[in-house]
């Protein structure tokens, strides 16, 4: 009898799986606008999702809008940009690692694509001068103020390398016209650079700022002088918890 029943117990657990139906994969839309420097939508362009390119996007719209659709959920990924049919070109501006759970606003995320004759200016205008690694990427982006949008002054840039290299970063003086190193971090713009970044390294960037909160963020740089990785620093002020001096 009990033999009986523990065959019994197990056919039907073999049941069990075989009618259990499969859990679905989410996937997420994708949502951005493309810009030019100086904050010109982009049309014509098409954004692909570099781990899978049989997911991409329709040519960007009048407004620089582009979707991604059917995007995995919580996995990494990346986005290359292809502009063929447009002109000027811009770099394929690999973007930062991204890893998403839900679909994404499109205002919330802007992309900036440069053109190589603006990606070769800024190693021109370094000082002390940076020769541009044709091998090598750039990561570039400003810190600012997630309430107000305003750029921060004072924000210095660092970085971890998972090949451990040591990478010149460099704040734009709009003064001076001139990309600078200094211990002191951003100017008045918020604008930060790091240069000749190697093939296929992941960069985690972090902004500091006393009394300022900046979430990191992960890139994963690619060969190439025409390969630039664009991330904004939203930070956000710290509260201050004063003491409570209750009275006697």
């Amino acid at each position: 009898m009990t033999r009986l029943t523990t065959s019994i117990a197990r056919l039907c657990g073999s049941l069990f799986l075989i009618l259990l139906p499969a859990i679905p994969v989410q996937a997420i839309n994708f949502n951005g606008f493309l810009q030019n420097s100086a904050g010109d939508p982009l049309q014509g362009i098409t954004a692909f999702h570099q781990e899978v390119p049989a997911h991409f996007s329709n040519p960007s719209g009048t407004d620089g809008g582009f979707t991604v659709p059917d995007i995995p959920a919580g996995v990494d990924f990346h986005l290359k940009f292809d502009d063929t049919n447009t002109t000027p070109t811009y770099a394929d501006g690999y973007s930062r690692i991204f890893n998403r759970s839900s679909d994404t606003t499109a205002s919330a995320f802007v992309f900036t694509l440069s053109t190589p004759a603006e990606i070769a200016e800024w190693y021109s205008k370094s000082n002390p001068p940076v020769t541009q690694n044709p091998n090598g990427g750039t990561i570039r982006g400003r810190v600012i103020d997630f309430r107000t949008g305003s750029p921060l002054v004072g924000a210095v840039i660092t970085f971890t390398s998972a090949q451990g290299m040591a990478y010149p970063v460099y704040y734009y003086n709009a003064t001076l016209d001139e990309y600078l190193p200094r211990p002191q971090g951003t100017f008045a713009n918020g604008r930060y650079h790091i240069f000749n970044v190697s093939d296929g390294d992941i960069v985690t960037v972090a902004a500091s700022k006393p009394g300022w909160i900046f979430p990191p963020i992960t890139f994963q740089t690619h060969s190439g002088t025409l390969n630039v990785s664009v991330g904004t620093f939203n930070g956000s002020q710290q509260l201050l918890h004063l003491p409570l001096i209750l009275k006697q």
